[in-house]
């Protein structure tokens, strides 16, 4: 039986810290932008530019860009629809937390463990490529 190629460590380790700096931007213009418009699109201009943030990152020190796309607008493109993936298990784990009435704080960090898993697996496997890794 043939084991899955994984990533190298050095890929996790540089994954864990833009993931790190994408939640502090997130965070930052969340609670910047959340007092002067409304909340949801405070939300929504925040994780999308901390997203983008993480996709430059990701480019320069993980993942060699354009390795499974031909432009880079689809490449962008794939990358924010495995964030909607990723965001959208998160929700779900944190959902069922609430539903279950477990410890919300434990809950959400199960969903940020998964959430970390499931986003390095997509960009291995999907968005940039098994062999694409810097």
């Amino acid at each position: 039986m043939k084991f899955p190629t994984l990533p190298k460590i050095k890929t996790l380790y540089s994954q864990i810290i833009i993931g790190f700096v994408g939640g502090i931007i997130d965070f930052a213009l969340l609670l910047v932008l959340s007092k002067f418009i409304n909340f949801v699109f405070a939300f929504l201009v925040g994780i999308s530019i901390a997203i983008l943030i993480n996709y430059v990152l990701t480019i320069r020190y993980s993942f060699k860009s354009l390795s499974k796309f031909e432009t880079r607008e689809f490449e962008i493109f794939n990358y924010y629809i495995g964030y909607i993936f990723t965001i959208s298990i998160q929700i779900i784990i944190m959902y069922i937390c609430d539903f279950f009435n477990f410890n919300l704080m434990i809950g959400k960090i199960v969903a940020i463990i998964c959430g970390f898993v499931f986003s390095i697996l997509l960009k291995f496997y999907f968005i940039f490529g098994k062999d694409s890794e810097l």
